[in-house]
C-alpha cells in the first residue's frame, strides 16, 4: 500500500516525526523503540531511510544528529522533496517527549500492520472474486491463511538484503549488549542456551537421543522454565502417565527451592514436609 491510497486513519506522521526527532537529539533513545520498530513500519518511506539510517549509526558508535543526517542525505530525493534540510529541522522541532517515544512507536508500529491487514484484505478479496474451478474456494482460503499469518509480528516472509538482515541481527545483539537480557527465552540449562542459542518464536528445535538418555527428562525441564517466564506450554508425550511426569517435575521445582531430591524418594514418600511446601509454591507458579 502507497504511501498516497491509504486511509488517514491508518498512519500517525505526527508520532513518526516525534519519535525520529527524539532520536536525533538523543540517539540513546533508540533502545526504548528499537523492537518496535523496522524500515517497513513507518508510513513516510524518507522517515524509513531515516531510522535505517538511525540505527546504523548508532550501532558503531557514530553521532547521528540534525548535521550528521543533513551530510548524509545530501543527495537523497526522497528529502529533497518534502524539504531537505529544512525538514531536518522540523522533526528535531517536532521531537516527542523521551517518556512518550515508546508509545509512539508501538503506535507506528500497529498502524503499519493495520496497512498491512487492510491491503491483505483487498488481495483475498480479489482472489476469491477471480477464483474458479472446483474447490477454488479451499485455495484462496489455504493462501489467505498463509496471507495473515505472515503479518503476525515476528513472522513475517519477505524478501531482505544481506544488509538488513546483518542490521536486524545487530540491533539485537546491541540491545541484548545494552539491557543484559538475550532476545528469545531460555531454556533454563546455560550450557544447552550457549549451545544451541535460547528459544524464539516461530522457531522448531529438536533434540534427539537414543532410549534412556534423558529427552522426557530435558523436554520437562525446558517445558517448566518456559512456564516460569510467564509462556503457555502444551508438553505431550506417550512415554510415561501424568504421575510419572508430576514427580520428575516436582523434583526439578525441588532442585529449584535449595533442596535437591531424587524423583524415586518422592514417589516413596521420603519427602519432608517443608520440601513438599515448597515444591508446591513453585508448582502453583508453574500452574499459573
Amino acid at each position: 500500500m502507497s504511501v498516497t491510497d491509504a486511509p488517514p486513519s491508518l498512519h500517525n506522521l505526527d508520532a513518526e516525526q516525534a519519535v525520529l526527532g527524539a532520536l536525533l537529539v538523543d540517539n540513546s533513545l533508540i533502545e526504548r523503540v528499537i523492537d518496535a520498530l523496522a524500515p517497513d513500519r513507518f508510513f513516510d518511506p524518507v522517515h524509513g531511510q531515516i531510522w535505517g539510517w538511525l540505527v546504523d549509526r548508532y550501532s558503531v558508535g557514530a553521532l547521528a544528529d540534525g548535521i550528521t543526517l543533513r551530510d548524509s542525505f545530501a543527495n537523497n530525493e526522497g528529502l529533497k522533496a518534502i524539504g531537505g534540510a529544512g525538514y531536518i529541522a522540523e522533526l528535531v522541532d517536532a521531537q516527542g517527549a523521551p517518556a512518550a517515544i515508546a508509545e509512539y512507536a508501538r503506535m507506528i508500529s500497529d498502524m503499519a500492520l493495520r496497512r498491512d491487514l487492510a491491503a491483505a484484505g483487498e488481495a483475498i478479496r480479489a482472489e476469491a472474486l477471480k477464483a474458479d474451478g472446483l474447490d477454488a474456494g479451499s485455495g484462496v482460503l489455504e493462501a489467505a491463511q498463509a496471507r495473515l499469518m505472515g503479518l503476525e509480528p515476528g513472522h513475517q516472509h519477505r524478501a531482505v538484503s544481506a544488509g538488513e538482515a546483518i542490521r536486524t541481527a545487530l540491533e539485537e545483539a546491541l540491545t541484548a549488549s545494552r539491557s543484559g537480557v538475550a532476545p528469545g527465552l531460555s531454556t533454563g540449562l546455560v550450557d544447552l542456551d550457549l549451545q544451541m542459542g535460547r528459544l524464539r518464536a516461530g522457531g522448531v528445535t529438536v533434540i534427539a537421543g537414543r532410549p534412556g538418555m534423558g529427552k522426557s527428562a530435558v523436554g520437562l525441564s525446558i517445558a517448566k522454565a518456559v512456564a516460569l517466564a510467564g509462556q503457555g506450554v502444551f508438553y505431550l508425550t506417550p512415554e510415561m502417565d501424568a504421575a510419572e511426569h508430576g514427580f520428575r517435575l516436582a523434583a526439578d521445582l525441588a532442585h529449584q527451592a535449595g533442596e535437591p531430591i531424587a524423583y524415586q524418594r518422592l514417589q516413596l514418600g521420603l519427602a519432608s514436609v517443608a520440601l513438599v511446601q515448597a515444591v508446591r509454591m513453585y508448582a502453583n507458579l508453574v500452574s499459573d
